[in-house]
């Protein structure tokens, strides 16, 4: 089974998941983690937790996202 890890406030809706579904397959399991991150390092410790995911759907300061990337 696939996994999806979310990283966001917004919540996918109807069409969202099923689009996620049909890209990444019926079984994926959809992880959503909705508050706000202290900085990069607990981002990466919650893909560390969560690993194996297919992706990572966030919504993040553009510097934490720049520091996640670097």
């Amino acid at each position: 089974m696939a996994k999806l890890l979310r990283l966001t406030r917004h919540h996918a809706g109807e069409s969202h998941v099923a689009e996620l579904r049909r890209i990444f397959g019926d079984d994926l399991e959809i992880v959503q983690i909705d508050r706000k991150f202290a900085g990069a390092d607990e981002v990466k410790t919650l893909v560390e937790e969560h690993f194996p995911v297919v992706a990572v759907e966030a919504t993040l300061p553009i510097a934490m996202i720049a520091e996640l990337t670097a």
